[in-house]
């Protein structure tokens, strides 16, 4: 049987709804940067090598880590 201890507080409610659509967030932003990336190398040809993907992946992830960071350290 539960104790009043184990119980969730709506402090806890408040957490889970604020950090719930985070990872969503990071994927979107993620998505985005992939997107802008391939769409410049289609427009800009650089070779074989898909330079604006790789850099605007990286960017995208490096980018969603922050922002993940800072939401979570307010």
């Amino acid at each position: 049987m539960p104790t009043k201890a184990n119980q969730p507080t709506p402090k806890d409610a408040q957490d889970y709804a604020r950090f719930s659509g985070l990872g969503f967030q990071m994927l979107g932003f993620i998505a985005l940067s992939l997107v802008i990336g391939i769409g410049l190398d289609r427009y800009i040809p650089t070779g074989k090598i898909p330079v604006f993907t790789i850099i605007f992946a990286v960017l995208g992830v490096i980018g969603a880590l922050v922002y993940v960071i800072r939401k979570v350290s307010e």
